[in-house]
């Protein structure tokens, strides 16, 4: 059984409390992604956003609707660069600023070929 929670609260005082989860499972979890093509892998479980040969060389946006007014925001994901990254470079954007960014190379001696074609994934669940 996954335990989902919805809020974290210290003391009394709110530190966050969950606005959206998307697991790309269902239809609701793909609303305002601009696409919403999902892979699984072999042998594993779950549906994640993209995947093998999916938005090469595209950014794919998610718009969130009906945000309160705040002050910060926390964002959770996991990213999976799969197969061959050749200085490919993937990134987060909140209102057009970037947050977060990485930058792929495969390797023939290193990594694991966990997802995709023959090519070793250079991260997986960063």
């Amino acid at each position: 059984m996954a335990l989902k929670g919805t809020s974290f609260i210290v003391e009394g005082i709110k530190q966050w409390e969950l606005k959206h989860h998307d697991d790309f499972e269902n239809e609701d979890s793909l609303l305002g992604w601009s696409d919403q093509r999902t892979s699984r892998c072999e042998n594993m479980t779950g549906r994640f956003l993209g995947g093998h040969c999916n938005f090469s060389f595209n950014e794919v946006t998610k718009t969130f609707k009906g945000l309160k007014q705040h002050t910060t925001i926390r964002i959770n994901a996991s990213f999976h660069m799969l197969d061959a990254w050749d200085g490919e470079k993937a990134y987060m954007k909140i209102n057009n600023k970037i947050v977060w960014n990485r930058v792929g190379k495969h390797s023939k001696k290193h990594g694991l070929n966990i997802c995709g074609g023959h090519f070793n994934d250079p991260a997986f669940a960063l």
